[in-house]
């Protein structure tokens, strides 16, 4: 499970020198007061990939970012696609069975049948799939893989996790090397038990595309 990041773009983003601040942690998700983010703090997203799924959010492009241990990750669902679940919100007003990320924008739960038939004619893009029926989300979305699939994340697990929330730190080959190498030293010195490794990532590599860094 992937998490591509967007929030390191370069070494001056996290990177303390003589003349810069130091920024908050980046494998942190969203802080849940004074920031702009703080609305989706209870969720994060990730994708899975495989070689017949190789796509994540982002086009495969931009800086990197994390393998997710998925063991240590509670899952709220999954989506077909882009779930579109910044605009998913439970409030006071949601049902009492909304989950954050997951519900309709109208707080209703919406959940799809994990056990429909794979076919390219699915009622699969309005819906979520339940926690545990990741399964049956990729099976369809292998029916028609054409673009990434959304995991929306409990970011209280990623937090109690880690250091072992990331199972490794990645690049793109021939991308942001240097700015993945800085963040895997910081974040290594942070957690000194931690063995979150670093590999790039060529998704145009079907038998090896990972690549110990």
């Amino acid at each position: 499970m992937l998490d591509n990041t967007e929030q390191f773009q370069d070494g001056s983003s996290y990177v303390a020198d003589g003349t810069q601040k130091e920024k908050p942690a980046l494998w942190q998700p969203c802080e849940k007061a004074n920031s702009w983010c703080s609305r989706y703090a209870d969720r994060i997203s990730a994708s899975i990939i495989n070689k017949d799924l190789p796509f994540l959010y982002g086009n495969n492009q931009g800086a990197g970012g994390y393998i997710l241990r998925a063991s240590s990750l509670h899952v709220f669902c999954s989506y077909f696609g882009d779930g579109g679940s910044m605009r998913k919100e439970c409030t006071k007003d949601s049902a009492p069975d909304c989950v954050p990320g997951c519900a309709g924008n109208d707080g209703k739960q919406s959940w799809c049948d994990g056990s429909a038939e794979v076919s390219l004619s699915a009622n699969v893009y309005s819906c979520a799939f339940r926690p545990n029926e990741t399964k049956a989300m990729l099976m369809q979305k292998t029916a028609q893989a054409y673009s990434y699939n959304e995991i929306v994340i409990n970011t209280a697990s990623w937090v109690d996790a880690l250091p072992d929330t990331l199972e490794a730190i990645f690049f793109y080959k021939g991308g942001e090397e240097k700015t993945a190498r800085e963040l895997h030293k910081r974040f290594t010195k942070e957690f000194k038990s931690a063995t979150t490794i670093l590999v790039s990532l060529d998704v145009r590599n079907e038998k090896h595309a990972f690549e110990l860094a």
